[in-house]
């Protein structure tokens, strides 16, 4: 069974969300930029900050793009660590 993660950044807004994607050369509209092992990704922006949904295959793929990627990209775009990061098994998903 795949893995939840659930991401949330305080103080982070859309146009955070947008620097990282660029700097990840990730472009949601195409779908292309994504890293081995995940399956679904998710972001919204609200008045309190950002919060990131993604399946990963496993949390061993979720942590090589941690390592090799997103880490420094955060960086790079002076976004915080997240203040709330908690893995989930999923035990269901509808898309439309």
């Amino acid at each position: 069974m795949s893995d939840i993660l659930l991401l949330e950044f305080r103080g982070v807004g859309a146009d955070d969300y947008q620097r990282v994607n660029a700097i990840l050369g990730v472009d949601m509209a195409a779908g292309t930029g994504m890293p081995p092992g995940l399956a679904v990704h998710t972001g919204a922006a609200s008045a309190d900050g950002l919060v990131v949904l993604e399946v990963w295959d496993s949390q061993e793929d979720a942590g090589r793009f941690f390592e090799s990627r997103l880490g420094a990209a955060l960086d790079q775009a002076g976004v915080p660590a997240p203040a709330r990061m908690e893995w989930m098994t999923l035990e269901g998903s509808f898309v439309r």
